[in-house]
């Protein structure tokens, strides 16, 4: 469930570190070179949090579970399943892409018509960079929910879990 969450958090940090990096945009126009430094800055620190998401809840799970004592606590009632992992972990992807899907594409329609409506060709138009956002999201998505098979064992393979279909 950690390494699930670790993905769902850095997919949905698509919007966060492009607004960040909009931010960047933004500084270097104005007219005073302070707002540059705290601009990037604050996308490195972005970035940075969000690297150490993906690394710790993907790659470093069991030290995860160890530091913050999530074995600890729980009485011993094991429920045994006979799915194995890696098709939980298919199925995870699969409703993850499904959601990163569905929730650009509404967002995805509404900027494309937007822009159809003002009938600029990516000039003067704030919302051209949300149609890419939510473009490359909806692609995004449908890639993690045809390609969750492969992405499955990549990820066994950079994680070097050899029992992780039992």
């Amino acid at each position: 469930m950690i390494k699930i969450l670790g993905i769902w958090l850095v997919i949905d940090s698509l919007s966060i570190i492009t607004q960040s990096i909009s931010m960047i945009f933004y500084a270097t126009n104005s007219d005073s070179i302070e707002n540059y430094g705290p601009a990037v800055s604050g996308v490195i620190v972005t970035i940075a949090i969000y690297f150490i998401i993906l690394w710790l809840f993907v790659f470093k799970t069991e030290w995860l579970i160890s530091k913050l004592k999530l074995e600890r606590g729980f009485t011993e009632e094991r429920i045994e399943f006979s799915i194995p992992r890696s098709t939980i972990l298919s199925v995870s992807i699969i409703i993850i892409g499904g959601l990163v899907f569905v929730d650009s594409l509404s967002g995805f329609c509404k900027e494309l018509f937007s822009y159809w409506q003002q009938k600029h060709l990516f000039v003067e138009n704030s919302s051209s960079a949300w149609l890419i956002l939510n473009s490359i999201k909806v692609i995004l998505g449908y890639f993690l929910m045809t390609n969750s098979k492969y992405l499955v064992s990549l990820l066994i393979k950079m994680t070097g879990l050899d029992d992780f279909n039992k």
